[in-house]
Protein backbone atom coordinates (compact mmCIF):
# COMPACT_ATOMS: atom_id res chain seq x y z
CA UNK A 1 0.00 0.00 0.00
CA UNK A 2 0.73 3.70 -0.30
CA UNK A 3 0.63 6.34 2.38
CA UNK A 4 1.38 9.93 2.62
CA UNK A 5 3.88 11.29 5.22
CA UNK A 6 3.30 14.38 6.23
CA UNK A 7 6.63 16.58 7.42
CA UNK A 8 4.86 18.05 10.29
CA UNK A 9 5.36 14.53 12.61
CA UNK A 10 9.10 15.70 12.59
CA UNK A 11 7.80 18.77 14.81
CA UNK A 12 5.67 16.42 17.05
CA UNK A 13 6.06 14.90 20.44
CA UNK A 14 6.02 11.85 17.97
CA UNK A 15 9.97 12.77 17.28
CA UNK A 16 11.23 12.73 20.58
CA UNK A 17 11.49 8.63 20.58
CA UNK A 18 13.03 7.66 17.33
CA UNK A 19 11.62 4.30 17.48
CA UNK A 20 7.91 5.18 17.47
CA UNK A 21 8.73 7.95 14.91
CA UNK A 22 9.92 4.95 12.30
CA UNK A 23 7.36 2.19 13.39
CA UNK A 24 4.62 4.49 12.92
CA UNK A 25 6.29 5.18 9.22
CA UNK A 26 6.39 1.51 8.49
CA UNK A 27 2.67 1.26 9.79
CA UNK A 28 1.73 4.10 7.20
CA UNK A 29 2.92 2.35 4.72
CA UNK A 30 1.45 -0.67 5.36
CA UNK A 31 -2.08 -0.12 6.22
CA UNK A 32 -4.98 -0.59 4.15
CA UNK A 33 -6.91 1.86 2.91
CA UNK A 34 -8.83 2.01 6.05
CA UNK A 35 -5.46 2.20 8.30
CA UNK A 36 -5.14 -1.06 9.62
CA UNK A 37 -2.49 -3.05 10.37
CA UNK A 38 -3.83 -6.56 10.45
CA UNK A 39 0.44 -8.28 10.55
CA UNK A 40 2.60 -8.99 13.68
CA UNK A 41 5.43 -7.48 15.23
CA UNK A 42 7.65 -10.30 13.32
CA UNK A 43 5.60 -9.88 10.21
CA UNK A 44 6.67 -6.03 9.94
CA UNK A 45 9.98 -6.72 11.32
CA UNK A 46 10.29 -9.16 7.92
CA UNK A 47 8.51 -6.43 5.44
CA UNK A 48 10.49 -3.40 6.45
CA UNK A 49 13.83 -5.34 7.84
CA UNK A 50 14.21 -3.29 10.58
CA UNK A 51 15.17 -5.01 13.46
CA UNK A 52 12.12 -6.18 15.99
CA UNK A 53 12.95 -4.88 19.04
CA UNK A 54 12.70 -1.29 17.38
CA UNK A 55 9.26 -2.37 15.89
CA UNK A 56 8.70 -3.54 19.44
CA UNK A 57 9.73 -0.44 21.43
CA UNK A 58 8.20 1.78 18.69
CA UNK A 59 4.58 -0.09 18.96
CA UNK A 60 4.84 0.23 22.77
CA UNK A 61 5.43 4.13 22.27
CA UNK A 62 2.56 4.53 19.61
CA UNK A 63 -0.51 2.60 22.30
CA UNK A 64 0.41 5.30 25.20
CA UNK A 65 -1.70 8.06 25.48
CA UNK A 66 0.10 11.44 24.91
CA UNK A 67 -1.45 14.31 26.38
CA UNK A 68 1.28 16.58 23.81
CA UNK A 69 -0.50 14.83 20.78
CA UNK A 70 -1.86 17.32 18.53
CA UNK A 71 -5.64 15.13 18.46
CA UNK A 72 -7.17 14.79 21.64
CA UNK A 73 -9.14 11.53 19.84
CA UNK A 74 -7.99 8.00 21.66
CA UNK A 75 -6.35 10.31 24.13
CA UNK A 76 -3.34 10.77 22.02
CA UNK A 77 -2.70 7.27 20.96
CA UNK A 78 -1.24 6.47 17.52
CA UNK A 79 -2.84 3.44 17.14
CA UNK A 80 -4.98 1.17 18.54
CA UNK A 81 -5.54 -2.36 18.77
CA UNK A 82 -7.91 -4.31 16.90
CA UNK A 83 -8.37 -6.70 19.14
CA UNK A 84 -8.24 -6.91 23.07
CA UNK A 85 -7.08 -10.42 23.54
CA UNK A 86 -4.37 -9.85 20.79
CA UNK A 87 -1.05 -8.24 21.34
CA UNK A 88 -0.79 -7.34 17.52
CA UNK A 89 -2.83 -5.92 15.21
CA UNK A 90 -3.39 -2.27 14.75
CA UNK A 91 -6.08 0.70 13.27
CA UNK A 92 -3.97 3.68 12.89
CA UNK A 93 -6.32 6.59 14.56
CA UNK A 94 -6.30 9.56 12.65
CA UNK A 95 -5.43 8.09 9.48
CA UNK A 96 -8.86 8.84 7.49
CA UNK A 97 -8.34 12.16 8.35
CA UNK A 98 -4.49 12.53 7.03
CA UNK A 99 -5.86 10.56 3.98
CA UNK A 100 -8.71 13.11 3.33
CA UNK A 101 -5.88 15.81 3.86
CA UNK A 102 -3.82 14.03 1.45
CA UNK A 103 -6.13 14.04 -0.97
CA UNK A 104 -7.24 16.94 -1.56
CA UNK A 105 -3.25 18.04 -1.73
CA UNK A 106 -2.47 15.80 -4.22
CA UNK A 107 -5.95 16.89 -6.63
CA UNK A 108 -4.40 20.86 -6.04
CA UNK A 109 -1.10 19.59 -6.74
CA UNK A 110 -2.83 17.59 -9.70
CA UNK A 111 -4.65 20.32 -11.06
CA UNK A 112 -1.74 22.83 -10.84
CA UNK A 113 0.50 20.65 -12.87
CA UNK A 114 -2.96 19.95 -15.19
CA UNK A 115 -3.05 23.81 -16.10
CA UNK A 116 0.91 24.40 -16.50
CA UNK A 117 1.09 21.98 -18.75
CA UNK A 118 -2.06 23.05 -20.78
CA UNK A 119 -0.66 26.68 -20.66
CA UNK A 120 2.45 25.29 -22.21
CA UNK A 121 1.10 23.55 -24.85
CA UNK A 122 -0.82 26.32 -25.91
CA UNK A 123 2.29 28.33 -26.24
CA UNK A 124 4.29 25.18 -27.88
CA UNK A 125 7.30 24.76 -25.12
CA UNK A 126 8.01 22.66 -22.11
CA UNK A 127 5.92 22.83 -18.93
CA UNK A 128 9.28 23.01 -17.30
CA UNK A 129 9.96 25.99 -19.77
CA UNK A 130 6.60 27.67 -18.57
CA UNK A 131 7.33 27.50 -15.31
CA UNK A 132 10.65 29.16 -15.61
CA UNK A 133 12.76 26.29 -14.47
CA UNK A 134 14.18 24.91 -17.81
CA UNK A 135 16.00 24.71 -21.08
CA UNK A 136 13.73 25.23 -23.61
CA UNK A 137 12.83 21.97 -25.40
CA UNK A 138 10.62 20.65 -28.56
CA UNK A 139 6.85 19.21 -27.49
CA UNK A 140 8.22 16.21 -29.04
CA UNK A 141 11.27 15.86 -26.98
CA UNK A 142 9.16 16.28 -23.56
CA UNK A 143 6.66 13.79 -25.07
CA UNK A 144 9.57 11.39 -25.86
CA UNK A 145 11.28 11.88 -21.95
CA UNK A 146 7.75 11.58 -20.29
CA UNK A 147 7.41 8.24 -22.14
CA UNK A 148 10.69 7.01 -21.07
CA UNK A 149 10.21 8.00 -17.39
CA UNK A 150 6.63 6.08 -17.92
CA UNK A 151 8.99 3.23 -19.01
CA UNK A 152 10.84 3.31 -16.03
CA UNK A 153 7.93 3.15 -13.76
CA UNK A 154 6.19 0.34 -15.32
CA UNK A 155 9.51 -1.74 -15.24
CA UNK A 156 10.19 -0.62 -11.43
CA UNK A 157 7.31 -0.32 -10.16
CA UNK A 158 6.21 3.12 -7.61
CA UNK A 159 8.48 4.00 -5.15
CA UNK A 160 7.41 2.12 -1.92
CA UNK A 161 7.47 5.66 0.30
CA UNK A 162 7.36 9.00 -1.30
CA UNK A 163 4.26 10.04 -2.42
CA UNK A 164 4.06 10.61 -6.45
CA UNK A 165 5.62 13.43 -7.73
CA UNK A 166 8.48 13.66 -4.61
CA UNK A 167 12.06 13.46 -4.90
CA UNK A 168 12.51 9.33 -3.36
CA UNK A 169 15.91 10.77 -2.30
CA UNK A 170 15.17 13.95 -1.22
CA UNK A 171 12.62 11.91 0.59
CA UNK A 172 14.84 9.08 2.38
CA UNK A 173 17.40 12.34 3.11
CA UNK A 174 14.05 13.46 5.41
CA UNK A 175 13.12 10.19 7.22
CA UNK A 176 16.93 9.36 8.13
CA UNK A 177 18.00 12.79 9.71
CA UNK A 178 16.12 12.24 12.69
CA UNK A 179 17.66 8.54 13.34
CA UNK A 180 20.83 9.14 12.35
CA UNK A 181 23.56 8.80 14.89
CA UNK A 182 24.99 11.98 16.40
CA UNK A 183 28.33 13.04 16.24
CA UNK A 184 30.97 15.83 16.75
CA UNK A 185 31.64 17.87 13.60
CA UNK A 186 29.61 18.11 10.42
CA UNK A 187 27.83 15.07 8.91
CA UNK A 188 27.92 16.91 5.28
CA UNK A 189 24.39 15.85 4.43
CA UNK A 190 24.34 17.66 0.81
CA UNK A 191 27.13 14.94 -0.19
CA UNK A 192 24.90 12.49 1.39
CA UNK A 193 21.81 13.44 -0.89
CA UNK A 194 24.16 12.45 -3.62
CA UNK A 195 25.19 9.24 -2.86
CA UNK A 196 21.59 8.36 -1.26
CA UNK A 197 20.45 9.58 -4.87
CA UNK A 198 23.20 7.22 -6.66
CA UNK A 199 21.91 4.39 -4.66
CA UNK A 200 18.55 4.61 -5.50
CA UNK A 201 19.60 4.71 -8.99
CA UNK A 202 21.54 1.75 -8.90
CA UNK A 203 18.90 -0.31 -7.45
CA UNK A 204 18.54 -0.39 -3.80
CA UNK A 205 14.87 0.54 -2.73
CA UNK A 206 14.33 3.39 0.24
CA UNK A 207 13.33 1.05 2.94
CA UNK A 208 16.33 -0.41 2.29
CA UNK A 209 18.37 2.41 2.92
CA UNK A 210 16.32 3.39 6.14
CA UNK A 211 16.45 0.20 7.70
CA UNK A 212 20.52 0.36 7.05
CA UNK A 213 20.35 3.65 9.09
CA UNK A 214 18.22 1.94 11.95
CA UNK A 215 20.65 -0.79 11.81
CA UNK A 216 23.57 1.67 12.27
CA UNK A 217 22.23 3.87 14.90
CA UNK A 218 21.21 0.97 16.97
CA UNK A 219 24.94 -0.19 16.84
CA UNK A 220 26.15 3.07 17.47
CA UNK A 221 24.00 3.12 21.05
CA UNK A 222 24.89 -0.73 21.59
CA UNK A 223 28.32 0.23 20.97
CA UNK A 224 28.14 3.95 23.25
CA UNK A 225 29.67 5.72 20.39
CA UNK A 226 26.76 7.77 19.45
CA UNK A 227 27.82 11.33 19.93
CA UNK A 228 31.48 11.01 19.32
CA UNK A 229 34.06 11.00 16.47
CA UNK A 230 33.84 7.08 15.76
CA UNK A 231 30.31 7.69 13.92
CA UNK A 232 30.32 7.60 10.14
CA UNK A 233 29.93 11.05 8.78
CA UNK A 234 26.26 10.78 6.89
CA UNK A 235 28.23 11.16 3.44
CA UNK A 236 30.40 8.35 4.15
CA UNK A 237 27.83 5.69 5.21
CA UNK A 238 26.09 6.54 1.80
CA UNK A 239 29.18 6.74 -0.01
CA UNK A 240 32.50 5.17 0.03
CA UNK A 241 31.76 2.99 3.02
CA UNK A 242 28.25 1.93 1.73
CA UNK A 243 26.87 1.49 5.20
CA UNK A 244 23.83 -0.33 3.81
CA UNK A 245 25.78 -3.24 2.83
CA UNK A 246 26.78 -4.19 6.35
CA UNK A 247 24.43 -5.56 9.04
CA UNK A 248 26.17 -3.98 11.86
CA UNK A 249 25.36 -6.61 14.37
CA UNK A 250 27.40 -6.51 17.71
CA UNK A 251 29.28 -9.20 18.19
CA UNK A 252 28.92 -10.73 21.73
CA UNK A 253 32.96 -11.26 22.96
CA UNK A 254 33.57 -14.93 23.70
CA UNK A 255 33.32 -15.90 27.44
CA UNK A 256 36.55 -17.24 28.96
CA UNK A 257 37.25 -20.72 29.36
CA UNK A 258 37.18 -21.80 33.17
CA UNK A 259 39.43 -24.85 33.42
CA UNK A 260 39.33 -27.78 36.13
CA UNK A 261 41.17 -27.64 38.67
CA UNK A 262 44.58 -29.29 38.34
CA UNK A 263 43.97 -32.64 40.38
CA UNK A 264 40.01 -32.32 39.41
CA UNK A 265 40.44 -35.41 37.45
CA UNK A 266 36.86 -35.74 36.68
CA UNK A 267 36.38 -32.29 35.51
CA UNK A 268 39.09 -33.18 32.97
CA UNK A 269 37.58 -36.18 31.81
CA UNK A 270 34.31 -34.43 31.19
CA UNK A 271 35.93 -31.82 29.45
CA UNK A 272 37.73 -34.44 27.33
CA UNK A 273 34.50 -36.39 26.68
CA UNK A 274 33.39 -32.49 25.51
CA UNK A 275 35.73 -31.71 22.67
CA UNK A 276 36.15 -36.26 21.80
CA UNK A 277 39.17 -36.92 23.80
CA UNK A 278 39.35 -40.10 26.67
CA UNK A 279 42.02 -41.09 28.39
CA UNK A 280 44.33 -43.73 27.62
CA UNK A 281 45.41 -47.10 29.86
CA UNK A 282 48.49 -45.84 31.65
CA UNK A 283 48.11 -41.98 31.04
CA UNK A 284 48.52 -39.60 33.38
CA UNK A 285 46.42 -37.17 34.54
CA UNK A 286 48.75 -34.09 33.43
CA UNK A 287 49.56 -35.95 30.15
CA UNK A 288 45.79 -36.11 29.37
CA UNK A 289 44.76 -32.70 30.59
CA UNK A 290 47.76 -31.75 27.77
CA UNK A 291 45.72 -33.03 25.12
CA UNK A 292 42.61 -31.81 26.29
CA UNK A 293 43.85 -28.66 26.03
CA UNK A 294 45.14 -28.77 22.76
CA UNK A 295 41.77 -30.41 21.79
CA UNK A 296 39.95 -27.05 22.91
CA UNK A 297 42.34 -24.96 21.34
CA UNK A 298 41.66 -26.68 18.07
CA UNK A 299 37.88 -26.83 18.56
CA UNK A 300 38.36 -23.01 19.04
CA UNK A 301 39.66 -22.21 16.05
CA UNK A 302 37.91 -24.51 13.90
Amino acid sequence: MYGKLFTQMYDSSLCEVWEALITFQQLIVLSDSQGVVDMTHEAIHRRTNIPLDIIQRGVTELEKEDSRSRSPEADGRRIERLDAHRDWGWRIVNYSYYRTLASAEEKREADRLRLQRKRAADRGVSPLVADGRGPSLDLADVAQGEGEEEGKRKRHGPPSGPGVGVDEAEWVLEQVKPIYPKREGHQRWPQALRHIRAALKAGLSTQELIAAVTRYATYCDTKQIAGGDKVLQAATFFGEAQGWRETWEVQEKAKPRHWPAPGDESGWKRLGREVGIEPTVGESLQAFQARVRDAVAKKGKA
